[in-house]
């Protein structure tokens, strides 16, 4: 029994790890070619079902369905990851200076963090990208905005553990400066916690950007992106589905991904799950 248990968080990684590698690698492949440029419009296949010329049928416009999508993967996919690494090296620094430090700094931080989550992230957003810009640097600036106090807080709580340790006096004995015990010793054992919040955030940030851009907050046309294209496709539920339902399975495909991973990363690096299915 208890070796069929621990068959499955392989293969709940594995599965994971396939339904993120399907979408990235057409992301990839999109920034170099895609089978018809993403504003090529066909006025004689208004609305086309599946054909042999266009896999996933065209648009409104006579856009090709596949081809948009995997633009939009590209272009959602690249704010996700940009907004994880801004979030987590922002998040990670300051989370480890207030842990590690303490004091004054610490208490300040804590206010701002404590304060921004006090609202819904995907509220901040949509204040931050009102004055920031309908633009990818500014939808990446307003999610790293949101979600950068959720990796403070982990941060800083793993390092306030780090800081007691008997290596990080050692080091403070040896004559090493703060700084360098910190970049050292302190953060480094932070990683941990940090990449399975990491691995959260690109998640968040793929569904906040989507919703964004279904609000008419998100990247302007004609740039695709999964969420304008559902927004896009709203007023062809009842005659052309599948306008909706592809999009919407993609971001459901990476959603779960990025939930098994992230399952299978806090199974690997938090000692108190060893042992629990």
């Amino acid at each position: 029994m208890m070796r069929r248990l621990t068959l499955r968080k392989p293969f709940a990684a594995a599965l994971g790890g396939a339904l993120l590698a399907v979408p990235l690698g057409f992301a990839v492949l999109a920034i170099w070619w895609t089978p018809y440029g993403i504003t090529q419009m066909d006025f004689v296949n208004l609305l086309a079902p599946p054909s042999a010329q266009h896999w996933l049928g065209t648009d409104e416009f006579g856009r090709d369905v596949l081809s948009r999508l995997m633009a939009g993967a590209s272009l959602s996919m690249m704010i996700a990851f940009e907004t994880m690494l801004a979030t987590a090296a922002v998040g990670a620094l300051l989370g480890g200076i207030a842990g590690y430090f303490r004091g004054i700094f610490e208490r300040a931080l804590n206010l701002v963090a404590n304060a921004l989550l006090s609202f819904p992230g995907i509220m901040l957003a949509l204040g931050v990208t009102m004055v920031a810009g309908q633009s990818p640097g500014g939808i990446v600036l307003a999610l790293s905005f949101a979600y950068a106090p959720s990796v403070y807080r982990i941060v800083r709580a793993s390092a306030l553990s780090v800081r007691s340790r008997e290596y990080v006096e050692a080091s403070y004995l040896m004559g090493n400066s703060s700084l360098y015990t910190l970049f050292r010793h302190v953060l480094p054992n932070c990683l941990s916690p940090l990449i399975v919040i990491a691995t959260s955030i690109f998640g968040w940030s793929i569904l906040a950007e989507s919703a964004l851009s279904f609000l008419g907050m998100g990247v302007p046309p004609p740039a695709p992106s999964w969420g304008n294209m559902l927004a896009d496709a709203r007023q062809f539920m009842d005659t052309d589905a599948l306008l909706s339902i592809v999009p919407g399975l993609c971001i459901a495909g990476v959603l779960l991904g990025v939930n098994l991973l992230g399952d299978a990363l806090r199974d690997r690096f938090d000692p108190r799950m060893e042992g629990h299915s």
